[in-house]
């Protein structure tokens, strides 16, 4: 990934917000101070968010349906069916469904 400020390349780390990363191992040595103040910066700390494990998407899909969705509506192969021919992103659909109708 390159990132330019003014017409001159910079380092992203510089720029992002670097207390979304959970694995604090991760981030280079030289960066230790930006993520302290990153995460300082934030109302919350993102490393106790709850994440939806799973080895695909269609296992989130179906985790988050399956938690939120009631009856038919939590069934994947519906969403599936509505969005598939239409060039609807299925996941948007998902976020509409649930904020119009709370399924």
């Amino acid at each position: 990934m390159e990132v330019y400020k003014d017409g001159q390349a910079i380092n992203p780390l510089s720029k992002l917000d670097l207390s979304v990363v959970q694995n604090r191992n991760a981030i280079p040595l030289e960066y230790e101070i930006k993520y302290l103040t990153d995460r300082a910066a934030r109302k919350i700390n993102l490393n106790e968010v709850e994440i939806m494990p799973g080895n695909t998407l269609n296992d989130r899909r179906q985790q988050y349906l399956d938690r939120y969705g009631f009856g038919e509506f939590s069934k994947l192969t519906l969403r599936q069916d509505a969005a598939a021919g239409h060039g609807v992103d299925l996941d948007m659909g998902i976020c509409i469904a649930t904020a119009e109708s709370g399924m």
